[in-house]
């Protein structure tokens, strides 16, 4: 029977395998011991021990088919270790869809990791076989066995009918009456509906289920182990075709002469721009983008030849291109009414110098089309809405009257999708080269994207509308917030809504929406009377006026008062992932670079400033619309370890700042602005630091200046520079 006063909220059976007070040892025969031969490892079940020796003989013995990789610790400090199954002599891994099978969340289910490890011993023991082995070819499989290793040791030696992890419940409310949660019920899909133990004695206690092992900053828990590899392994699958269901979707996908050229048109929600890659894009064509409205793009279209065409909703209807033949030319021309506007619908580039643009009045053009789509469309050239040509080969068509033809080589990857969908469901095909594609359809949109910066804005962007419908049902599903956490909750909402990582978005929301990344004790707003506080760390710290901070929940937090203070300035983008995985060095897994290393010697250093002035810098924290006239910009502070830091100027120079004036107001020269740090270990990310700018920004939290801030003529982030030097010069801040 449970304690007096607790409340069934799940069916537990037995009682016992919650019942965290359980020391005594089990009095139940040791298994057979494995003599190491791998036919007689599943005559029994096996401990921990056995199980670690069983993988490491299998890899060793079988290092063509077999890696084992330790992947992170739990909590009390055994190795999370996977095993890596495929044929490593065929192909890029990399490359490669994953399949993750995972045994033993439940550390008493002893049953599951026996499975896996027979899945593992199987693969490899019929690896010769033609069907195994195609499977070696085509996929990595990765094994975690056991999820919970923790758990499951102490089912062997204490309570055998024990479940949990074995993490120490010692934060917020739960000391004293909960050890462990169930790794099996920390997933974000209706988290928190029941309690899985009767230790609930109160509402309150829900809190302990929320701390999930994997959302907490600093957790030492499973998943914080195990979700950078699997995000690892899930970026094998991102090429694949995979649907994604979205109102927002590119109306423009234009695949140009290189992998990494290409112009986007998005329009969604609070969004609508041109996204691409400057270095890659035509120079004419880059150039004609930045001298008018990325807005009033109408239409963009990129050869594999180097040719491109954009026309502009202006009232002219203008229209340019370059690198085209002489024929491509001619039926532009040809398109011209009276006033001498274009009258274009559409253009499609292909091979070897061939075109088709459709006219808004009068009969397609058309030159170097594939014989039966030059036949096809000669019936009935008017009725053709939508046409992409391939590179090398292969081309898609649509009619007016919803019916699709086609004609792709075998292995492409929408040759199959076109021949399983209906129709009716297809409604814009793009293809790029070597197979590279995007196709939208009424239930989704699919794409085989080789390029990984063109491949993350779709990916983006195309979630992105669903995002924003999660976080307002999120807010209107809170309970009444004060007032000034409400506040910093529309920026927190705004930085999921911008981040670029779907993979950890439904934990971020649960986290935030239930202040577990937040520590309100130390929330707070700095006002206007700059003052030194002394030093932190043998560094001095000066108190950031007009800043709001966003404190983050840190375990030990206790081990990092004598670290010294800086900042590091990012875009809203990635502030998300960082509240997870912390500061990562340029290189590391899922690590982007968009700036230099100056004066790194190791050219993958990570960056921080004594200056929140310098951080925020918007050529690194990077201003983002709230709404109409009302941007943020964020800043990461955080806690250096002492002497684990290179001293260096800053390297910004005078391009981006006056040269005879401080940088900050603070530092009487720009000598000592960067600290470049070689270790992850040696610094943590304690705080969210949030200014505000323009006509909706509180001038008593972020002054005057701030709320001067408009967009200007050349942007929000110029404007407050601009205002910002001016202010300096007049203060007299000099070098």
């Amino acid at each position: 029977m449970p304690p007096p006063g607790a409340r069934r909220l799940s069916l537990v059976e037995p009682w016992s395998g919650n019942n965290c007070y359980q020391t005594n040892q089990q009095n139940r025969p040791p298994p057979t011991p494995w003599s190491g031969d791998a036919t007689e490892f599943f005559k029994d079940y096996r401990n921990l021990h056995d199980i670690n020796r069983f993988m490491a003989q299998l890899a060793q013995e079988n290092p063509r088919f077999v890696v084992l990789r330790e992947i992170g610790r739990s909590w009390e400090g055994r190795p999370l270790q996977v095993l890596e199954i495929t044929d490593h002599q065929s192909g890029n891994v990399a490359d490669k869809p994953c399949i993750f099978l995972e045994g033993g969340i439940h550390a008493r289910e002893w049953i599951a990791p026996a499975a896996v490890l027979y899945i593992a011993g199987a693969l490899v023991r019929e690896s010769s076989s033609a069907e195994v082995q195609k499977y070696l070819q085509d996929f990595v499989f990765t094994l975690l066995i056991p999820v919970n290793p923790d758990g499951y040791v102490y089912s062997w030696e204490v309570n055998r009918m024990w479940r949990k992890t074995r993490s120490n419940r010692t934060d917020y409310l739960c000391r004293g009456h909960v050890a462990g949660v169930d790794a099996n019920r920390n997933w974000g899909l209706t988290f928190g509906v029941t309690n899985d133990a009767y230790y609930a004695l109160s509402e309150r206690f829900s809190l302990c289920w929320h701390d999930m092992l994997g959302c907490r900053l600093c957790s030492k828990g499973i998943y914080h182990s195990a979700l950078p590899s699997l995000v690892r392994f899930s970026k094998c699958t991102q090429t694949a075709p995979m649907p994604i269901p979205s109102t927002a979707r590119p109306s423009i996908v234009a695949f140009g002469e290189e992998e990494s050229a290409y112009v986007l048109k998005l329009e969604c929600a609070g969004y609508r721009g041109l996204e691409y890659t400057p270095s890659a894009v035509p120079g004419d064509l880059e150039k004609v983008i930045q001298e008018r409205e990325e807005d009033d793009v109408r239409l963009v279209a990129l050869g594999p030849q180097g040719e491109w065409f954009i026309s502009f909703e202006d009232e002219d209807w203008s229209t340019f291109f370059g690198n085209t033949s002489h024929v491509f030319a001619a039926a532009v021309r040809a398109t011209q009414d009276n006033d001498g506007k274009m009258q274009i619908s559409w253009v499609a580039f292909g091979p070897s110098g061939s075109f088709f643009v459709q006219r808004t009045r009068g009969e397609a053009l058309w030159y170097g089309l594939p014989k039966i789509l030059a036949e096809l469309v000669a019936k009935s050239p008017r009725d053709v809405v939508h046409l992409a040509l391939g590179r090398p080969t292969g081309w898609c068509v649509l009619f007016g009257d919803g019916a699709w033809a086609w004609s792709l080589p075998s292995e492409h990857g929408l040759h199959d999708m076109l021949s399983r969908s209906a129709a009716s469901q297809i409604k814009q095909v793009f293809l790029g080269n070597n197979g590279d594609f995007f196709m939208h359809a009424a239930h989704g949109t699919y794409f085989s994207i080789t390029c990984q910066d063109l491949r993350a804005d779709l990916s983006y962007y195309c979630h992105r509308s669903s995002r924003r419908q999660k976080i307002q049902s999120a807010v209107a599903d809170s309970p009444t917030l004060p007032r000034a956490f409400a506040e910093l909750m529309t920026v927190l909402m705004k930085v999921l809504e911008e981040h670029c990582e779907d993979c950890y978005f439904d934990q971020l929301l649960e986290a935030i929406r239930s202040k577990l990344l937040i520590d309100p004790q130390f929330t707070r707003i700095y006002s206007f009377h700059p003052a030194c506080y002394g030093q932190r760390g043998g560094q001095p710290y000066f108190k950031p006026c007009g800043w709001r901070r966003c404190s983050l929940a840190i375990d030990n937090f206790e081990e990092f008062p004598s670290w010294c203070i800086a900042y590091h300035g990012t875009s809203c983008r990635k502030v998300a992932s960082i509240m997870l995985r912390g500061l990562r060095r340029p290189g590391d897994e899922g690590v982007d670079v968009e700036h230099g290393q100056a004066y790194s010697d190791s050219g993958c250093s990570i960056y921080v400033s004594p200056s929140i002035e310098y951080a925020a810098f918007p050529v690194y924290a990077e201003f983002f619309t709230m709404q109409d006239d009302h941007w943020a910009q964020l800043v990461l502070e955080c806690r250096v370890r002492p002497a684990s830091f290179t001293v260096k100027p800053g390297s910004l120079g005078n391009k981006y700042w006056p040269e005879h004036l401080r940088m900050d107001s603070n530092f009487e020269t720009n000598s000592e602005l960067e600290w470049l740090i070689e270790s992850p270990d040696d610094v943590v990310f304690t705080g969210l630091m949030i200014r505000e700018f323009g006509e909706a920004a509180s001038e008593e939290i972020y002054g005057h200046l701030a709320r001067q801030v408009t967009w200007g003529s050349q942007g929000p982030q110029y404007e407050w520079t601009k205002l910002r030097a001016a202010e300096y010069e007049r203060l007299q801040y000099c070098i």
